[in-house]
């Protein structure tokens, strides 16, 4: 990757996230406003989760880290810029560095994107994270041999088994 492509790469994180981040003190709607209670140990809450328990880990341990009084749109807005990181990567590994930074430029600026990005839940941002993830060593397995191709096997079956562990319905 050459130092021009690398810079363009960086401006659009930064796009990605100059764009979301006046949404992260948007108000928790529907019920959004469930998780920062069900995952704070302190608050005694009759909710549950009704997905596996890595989704409850990973807002839990956000809370953890930033503290329950942050608001949890980071949390996909995190994830988001992952993505973005990962999609660009597999369509420059697949098609070509001018395919990844169109998918990347589309990624950025489709309201989808923005909506799922600042949604706090599994679907929007967490889930497509372990999906990129199972694709990237998909295509890795492919095209490897040997020890290596075991990995990527590995690191396939793995990404498969935590976007499970997401929600059941991540196949």
């Amino acid at each position: 990757v050459r130092m021009h492509e690398k810079v363009v790469l960086i401006i659009l994180v930064f796009i990605f996230i100059g764009i979301r981040f006046p949404g992260t003190d948007l108000p928790l709607h529907q019920d959004e406003y469930k998780w920062p209670k069900i995952v704070n140990p302190a608050l005694k809450s009759d909710t549950e989760i009704p997905h596996p328990p890595l989704s409850q880990f990973i807002y839990r341990e956000a809370g953890r880290i930033a503290g329950y009084d942050v608001d949890f749109r980071f949390v996909p807005l995190f994830f988001g810029t992952i993505n973005l990181l990962l999609l660009y990567y597999f369509l420059r590994m697949r098609f070509g560095k001018k395919e990844a930074m169109v998918g990347g430029v589309l990624f950025t600026l489709s309201y989808f994107s923005v909506l799922a990005s600042l949604m706090v839940d599994t679907d929007g941002q967490i889930m497509p994270f372990f999906f990129l993830l199972a694709l990237i060593s998909y295509y890795k397995a492919g095209r490897s041999f040997g020890r290596e191709q075991m990995l990527w096997i590995g690191g396939l079956l793995l990404s498969c088994v935590l976007g499970f562990f997401i929600k059941v319905s991540f196949a």
